[in-house]
Order: structure tokens, then C-alpha cells, then sequence
């Protein structure tokens, strides 16, 4: 089983190394050197570093997610999952591919589908909030320097609403609905 491990390791760097010969052919490497030699690294590496972060990050804020829901993942095995989610999802095309992918792996671990779903859910409302905080405060940053033209009173009403809606999904409110709902279709009943 080892050996057939190590082999996949082995194709899976072969695959690799061809995939990246045939992509040097294509492209003009002289000017991609001459491109890379004239961007100022103190830019380039910090975004390098961040482009690399930022699965980890997205990792640990997924484990904290889990392990609301007793979930034991660790955060190795969970990097791994988005590496290889963010990878699939370029060939579904679709970032409900890499949701899908990351729901498959830990349901194929033994891990409720439910709690996994919820968990991603939870973590997509979590980036909505942000886009949706962020963009506030870029409105009143930047507010009065946008172009002509930019609705800034739309895109703040847009961004209030969607935070507004997430306070209702996170408050009881939806659990106390489906409670009433269902204690009315058990007195039909």
C-alpha cells in the first residue's frame, strides 16, 4: 500500500513537470524574466507570501467552524482539502465545485454531511459579511473620490441589506419559525 502511495506521488510530480515544460514552450520565458526582473519586490514577495496564507487562513477559520460542530479535523489535512478543492473548482469552473469537493472529502472521512455543509454556509456568510463591512467602509473612505456615475447611496443600502439579512439567518428567529411551522402542521394533522 506504501509503495502504491508513493508511486501516485511519483506520477503525480511527473504530471506536474510535464504540465509545466509544456506551458515553458508556450510561453516566452525571456520576457517573463525581464517582466519579473523589473516588478519591485518589496511588492512581489509579500503578495507571494499572502497568495500562500491565505488557503491556511481559510483552513483554521474552517476548523474553528467544525469544531463548533464537533468536528476534529486537523489543520494540515484541512489545507489540503482547499489546495485540492481551489484545484478541482478551476476545472468545474464554478466555486461550488471546490464547496462541493471540500463537502466530499469530509463526508468520505466520516463526518456528518450536515455539519460540513453548515459549516462551509457558515463560512460563506462569514466572507459575505466582510465584502459587505469592507465595502462600507471603502464608501466612507473613499465615498466622495468615487467616479461619477457610482451610486454610492445604492451600494451602501445593497451592503446594509445583505448584512441585515445576515442578522436574521444568525438570529433564533429562522429556528423559531420552523418550530411554529411544524407545531401547526401537527395540529392539522
Amino acid at each position: 500500500m506504501k509503495q502504491k502511495k508513493q508511486l501516485l506521488i511519483v506520477l503525480k510530480l511527473g504530471v506536474i513537470v510535464l504540465c509545466l515544460f509544456l506551458l515553458s514552450r508556450k510561453l516566452d520565458l525571456h520576457e517573463i524574466r525581464k517582466a519579473l526582473v523589473m516588478s519591485a519586490p518589496l511588492y512581489f514577495l509579500p503578495a507571494q507570501l499572502m497568495i500562500l496564507m491565505e488557503p491556511v487562513v481559510m483552513a483554521q477559520k474552517w476548523r474553528m467552524l467544525l469544531l463548533r460542530k464537533h468536528i476534529h479535523a486537523g489543520l494540515f489535512t484541512l489545507v489540503r482539502l482547499i489546495f485540492t478543492s481551489n484545484f478541482l473548482s478551476i476545472f468545474l469552473a464554478t466555486s461550488v465545485g471546490a464547496d462541493a469537493t471540500r463537502v466530499y472529502f469530509m463526508t468520505r472521512r466520516r463526518h456528518s454531511l450536515t455539519h460540513a455543509t453548515a459549516s462551509l454556509m457558515a463560512d460563506r456568510l462569514l466572507g459575505l459579511t466582510a465584502i459587505a463591512l469592507l465595502s462600507l467602509g471603502g464608501i466612507a473612505v473613499a465615498g466622495a473620490r468615487l467616479p461619477p456615475g457610482v451610486d454610492v447611496r445604492l451600494i451602501a443600502a445593497v451592503c446594509l441589506l445583505i448584512l441585515a439579512g445576515i442578522g436574521v439567518l444568525m438570529s433564533p428567529l429562522p429556528t423559531v419559525l420552523i418550530r411554529r411551522s411544524e407545531e401547526h402542521t401537527s395540529e392539522l394533522q
